[in-house]
């Protein structure tokens, strides 16, 4: 509705005032993130992983993000981060796919 930055500043004051809402953070990481504001993104997705270690979705989206500003290590850790712990779960199938350093 072209209220875009308004609902992100009006997010971060639910954030500071409630750290550990994944919800929030989440809408955030991805608003960010659709603005090319991807510093931002990757800390709001760094703080929900410190919060909800186990979320893999939250891991490939970080790796995608980082995929994007062409930091490959950064993405390959969150590609064995995900298999270290849900490397039977369908989703390791998608961050082998997705988290794989273009070739040249």
């Amino acid at each position: 509705m072209g209220y875009r930055d308004e609902a992100l500043k009006e997010l971060e004051e639910i954030i500071s005032a409630d750290p550990r809402n994944l919800d929030t953070l989440l809408i955030l990481a991805v608003g960010n993130e659709q603005l090319r504001n991807f510093d931002k993104g990757i800390m709001y997705r760094k703080e929900i992983a410190k919060y909800d270690p186990w979320n893999a979705q939250n891991y490939l989206a970080l790796g995608v993000v980082y995929k994007y500003i062409q930091d490959y290590d950064a993405m390959q850790a969150m590609l064995e981060k995900i298999l270290s712990f849900a490397a039977n779960d369908p989703i390791a199938v998608t961050a082998k796919n997705e988290l794989v350093k273009p070739t040249e």
